[in-house]
């Protein structure tokens, strides 16, 4: 799954993209697995100027400073990440 992240995002037309921690769920606590998969190293493999990863914690106040009005804004995810789309109201 994460190669097939990585094609997506790469033949994406973005101007940004930004990923934060992937949600962990029952079966990922794995060390091992987490060491090969995490946002950091989805980040690197998509090699994309304009993809960085942010903390969930940082992403409503970075938002804010670099929206100028008329983007287009996707938050998607599991978990609690619905929780940044009540705070960009």
């Amino acid at each position: 799954m994460f190669q097939d992240f990585v094609k997506v995002f790469k033949a994406a037309s973005l101007d940004k993209l930004i990923i934060t921690d992937i949600y962990d769920v029952a079966g990922r606590e794995l060390k091992n697995l987490k060491k090969k998969v995490n946002s950091k190293k989805l980040i690197e493999a998509i090699g994309k100027k304009g993809a960085c990863y942010l903390p969930k914690s940082k992403i409503i106040n970075y938002l804010r400073k670099n929206l100028e009005g008329g983007e287009v804004v996707i938050i998607m995810g599991a978990g609690d990440i619905y929780k940044l789309c009540e705070e960009l109201k």
